[in-house]
């Protein structure tokens, strides 16, 4: 039997012949046929490799040249395998697959992770601000931890460890305060920026015979060293020497045991000494001034206020009326709390303004 004559191009107007029917037509259609039986019969004789039939039940099927044979549908699933991260699969049919890493994911920002060789889990989303952490202890191996920006909540906050491999924040601390630390294993502290001087009081007076009562109460437990500065100071002649006695509790001038000594510079260069032990006063100026030329001074003492000690005085001070400087140095030889002190002259009254400032112990 003559071959099929596969594909033929065709003119229009063109008289099909006999074999152009049978060989380009005919035999290169599917045919129908209702049994295997009925396709031998119509085909005996006839038939030759490359012939298409449909029977019900067979299905699509083509001639080999010796044999009739099924067409197999390309387009069948032999088999899909379901692999690491993925589920679902099959053999044949519709076949649906799921990426199982995906559908673990529950919410916006989660992670997956790896907690094993071909294993996985899901690391639910931290709060806003968090960072990831590699923590080994737990199941996944990351966690969520606090960062600087989830901490530090407004300007001025400040990052430390509050622990180790802990960080935390220092809120703002005061204006004008300073960032302290409390040593290892202590949180640092805001403290007040105090001076290492302390004012605790200044007063002025005019034309007393002494101070009185105005100095009284100002040496406490508070300080362990003070300092008396003479802004200005005079009696009413400059002949005056002026004095500086101790007061305790009562209040109750203290009226003896004071030793002291006077280095004086005198205003043509040379050099003088005065002193007295013990005397009723410490004399802190010779000759000392006029109101209308003041001395200036600046005396620092300690052992007062704390305990019952024997003071100890030293200082120096000038005058612009003698144009002496003289430079002091005294004791109190009888011990007791002493918590302040008076100001005098030898025979005048006074004018003058006096503060004194504690000197902070540490």
């Amino acid at each position: 039997m003559t071959a099929n004559a596969g594909y033929h191009s065709y003119a229009t107007g063109d008289v099909l012949t006999a074999a152009q029917v049978q060989f380009n037509l005919q035999n290169q259609v599917i045919m129908y046929f209702a049994t295997s039986g009925a396709r031998t019969t119509a085909l005996t004789g006839v038939v030759v490799e490359g012939m298409f039939s449909y029977i019900p039940g067979n299905g699509l099927e083509y001639y080999t040249g010796s044999a009739w044979t099924t067409v197999s549908s390309p387009g069948d699933i032999t088999g899909v395998a379901a692999g690491i991260g993925i589920s679902g699969g099959g053999t044949s049919g519709d076949v649906t697959i799921t990426n199982s890493m995906a559908t673990t994911i529950d919410a916006k920002g989660d992670l997956i992770v790896g907690t094993a060789n071909d294993a996985f889990a899901r690391v639910a989303v931290g709060t806003n601000n968090q960072t990831i952490l590699a923590d080994s202890t737990t199941s996944p191996g990351l966690k969520w931890a606090a960062s600087p920006q989830s901490i530090l909540g407004t300007t001025g906050d400040i990052l430390y460890a509050s622990a180790a491999n802990t960080p935390a924040a220092l809120a703002a601390g005061t204006s004008g305060y300073y960032l302290k630390s409390g040593g290892a294993g202590v949180a640092p502290s805001w403290a007040a920026n105090a001076s290492a001087m302390t004012l605790i009081t200044r007063a002025s007076f005019s034309g007393v015979a002494d101070t009185g009562t105005t100095f009284d109460g100002v040496f406490s437990s508070t300080y362990k060293t003070y300092l008396i500065v003479i802004e200005n100071m005079g009696a009413v002649t400059n002949s005056d020497d002026l004095y500086l006695r101790l007061r305790y509790a009562g209040p109750t001038t203290q009226a003896a045991t004071y030793n002291w000594n006077n280095a004086i510079i005198l205003s043509n260069g040379t050099t003088a000494t005065a002193y007295q032990n013990p005397s009723n006063w410490w004399q802190i100026n010779r000759n000392s001034a006029d109101s209308g030329n003041p001395l200036s001074g600046e005396f620092w003492i300690n052992r007062v206020g704390n305990a019952s000690e024997k003071p100890n005085m030293w200082g120096s001070s000038a005058s612009s009326s003698t144009e002496e400087a003289v430079n002091f140095t005294g004791q109190q030889t009888t011990a007791r709390i002493y918590t302040g002190v008076i100001l005098s002259s030898s025979s005048t009254n006074i004018t003058g303004t006096v503060a004194i400032y504690g000197l902070a112990a540490a």
